[in-house]
């Protein structure tokens, strides 16, 4: 549970989640690939390749030639929350705020009141146009606050009140400074001068760090579980388990939470394009890696919804998924998640032969289900595919809540996967 709790602080956008999982592969052996480079790859051996700085597709080769098949864990980078916009300074008399866009589904009054910090991609000057370098900041310390207005100003505010994002949600960052103190910061922090920053991607996040609760400590409080929880789980499966037959994958991706449909998003050919070139290194011709994609397996890991204690009735009658209980596979049925009897039973399977158990969620008949990456990547990657995840509550929260046991009942269950 530390491991995941480090992780959780260290993440705090897509770039800095892709930067930890880089360390942690370097740290365990594996070797990082250049995208438009030659690749030789041996069997035996471990690898992983950034895309853009904010995805990260590792693979590691098992030793035997054996089945030519890809066993992926997918899961995603990005978190709900508020994005800076060009020229982000704003002034309004002493008070020095920040304009933002919103940057996916946030609850917006979770993010009210609490401390924030920024994280995401500078830009810096390089010799020629095509030159430029992005380095990876994370400022740490917190910065930034969205201010409530004060019960006495707003007396409904406890019947439920609608915030306006352009107007409710600019996050206050001082007082009383002047010029670009964002470009000031980021100079600082990277140690360049001013002049030398082309241009910054900052994200807001929640700087709470998480918290075990609950009277017998089986609960995990934190920001991000949504999908670090599940990315977490991969990494540390990955590490600990070589294949004995074929070839595993962790695919961890931007932008899910606006759609996937990015160069470094699920929506993307990259992964396809990435699972063929691997392929290609092995002296598969593009007939034969179609045929090892069709045979290949899937899990989408993306946070799945506990009942929630207070609000129970907005469950199935049956499905009824509970924090503590196992990892949840995700049914819809009009393919909003791409699981099938066929396909999940595999799961179900390598769960049982693990000691994991395992849980199922549908939504009411009356209400839409989310959706996630399976639904995305089957365009391009025509495997089997499960939709699974751990249960929580609050999702999309700033702070979401989680039973510790289903971490390792998740991670024991992607180590079945990648041991085979």
């Amino acid at each position: 549970m530390q491991k995941l709790i480090d992780f959780l602080k260290k993440g705090t956008c897509a770039a800095t989640v892709v930067k930890t999982i880089a360390e942690e592969l370097d740290q365990a052996g594996f070797e990082e690939l250049a995208l438009s480079e030659n690749w030789q790859l041996e069997r035996g051996h471990s690898y992983y390749v950034k895309i853009r700085d904010t995805s990260c597709v590792a693979f590691r080769v098992a030793q035997e030639e054996g089945n030519p098949y890809f066993r992926i864990v997918s899961g995603h980078t990005d978190q709900p929350c508020y994005k800076l916009k060009p020229q982000p300074e704003l002034k309004d008399g002493a008070s020095n705020k920040l304009n933002v866009s919103v940057y996916g589904g946030p609850i917006h009054n979770t993010w009210l009141d609490r401390p924030l910090s920024l994280a995401g991609r500078v830009v810096l000057k390089g010799e020629n146009p095509f030159d430029t370098k992005a380095c990876v900041v994370d400022l740490k310390k917190p910065l930034l606050v969205i201010p409530n207005l004060a019960i006495h100003m707003n007396r409904e505010v406890n019947k439920g009140k609608e915030l306006n994002p352009q107007v409710d949600l600019q996050p206050l960052a001082g007082l009383n400074m002047d010029g670009a103190f964002i470009t000031k910061a980021l100079s600082q922090e990277l140690n360049v001068a001013e002049d030398a920053i082309l241009d910054y991607e900052l994200y807001t996040y929640n700087a709470d760090e998480p918290t075990v609760v609950g009277f017998n400590g089986e609960l995990l409080s934190a920001p991000r579980l949504d999908d670090l929880v599940m990315v977490g789980a991969a990494v540390e499966a990955m590490i600990e388990n070589m294949p004995k037959t074929g070839i595993t994958v962790l695919a961890a991706l931007d932008n899910e939470e606006i759609g996937s449909r990015t160069a470094q998003g699920g929506g993307s050919a990259m992964v396809s394009l990435l699972l063929e070139k691997i392929a290609a290194c092995f002296g598969k011709d593009r007939s034969e890696y179609i045929d090892a994609l069709t045979g290949s397996f899937m899990l989408s890991a993306d946070v799945a919804h506990a009942v929630h204690p207070n609000h129970g009735e907005v469950h199935d009658k049956v499905n009824r998924p509970v924090m503590g209980g196992g990892p949840v596979i995700k049914l819809d049925a009009g393919q909003r998640y791409m699981t099938n009897a066929a396909d999940y039973t595999v799961y179900r399977q390598i769960c049982e032969a693990e000691g994991v158990p395992v849980q199922t969620f549908i939504s009411r008949a009356d209400m839409v289900s989310g959706s996630t990456l399976g639904p995305v990547m089957c365009g391009f990657l025509p495997c089997r595919i499960v939709d699974i995840g751990t249960p929580m509550l609050s999702m999309h929260s700033a702070r979401e809540m989680m039973a510790c046991i289903d971490y390792e009942y998740t991670k024991r269950s992607f180590a079945g996967i990648y041991k085979l």
